[in-house]
C-alpha cells in the first residue's frame, strides 16, 4: 500500500514535540526570565548613565567604575524583583505555552 503525499503529510508527528514546562523546569524556567529581565534593565540603566556628564569632582579611577557598575547591577536587580515591569512574565507566558500542530 503506497501513501500519496496528501496521506503522508496528515499522519505526520514531529518527533520533538515541545512540551509545556511542569514542577523544576517550570522554576527554572521563571528564573531565566527574571534573570532576563533584570539583565536588560542593567544594560538600559548602564546606558543611560553613559548620557550624564561626570562633573570631576570625584576622580575615582578604575575603582569607581566598578563600583558604579555593581551598583547599577543591584538597581537593576532590586527595580527587577520590585518593579512589576511585566517583561518576565511576558516571557514566561510566551516561553511556557505547549505547541502543538494542528491536526
Amino acid at each position: 500500500m503506497e501513501l500519496n503525499a496528501l496521506q503522508m503529510l496528515e499522519s505526520y508527528k514531529p518527533l520533538n514535540t515541545p512540551k509545556a514546562p511542569n514542577g523544576k523546569d517550570d522554576q527554572g524556567l521563571k528564573e531565566a526570565c527574571k534573570e532576563f529581565e533584570t539583565i536588560l534593565l542593567e544594560q538600559m540603566l548602564k546606558s543611560m548613565r553613559k548620557t550624564v556628564n561626570k562633573s570631576g569632582l570625584i576622580q575615582g579611577g578604575m575603582a569607581e567604575d566598578i563600583f558604579e557598575d555593581m551598583l547599577y547591577e543591584q538597581y537593576a536587580r532590586k527595580m527587577s524583583n520590585s518593579a512589576n515591569l511585566g517583561l518576565a512574565d511576558m516571557l514566561y507566558k510566551q516561553l511556557s505555552q505547549k505547541h502543538t500542530l494542528p491536526e
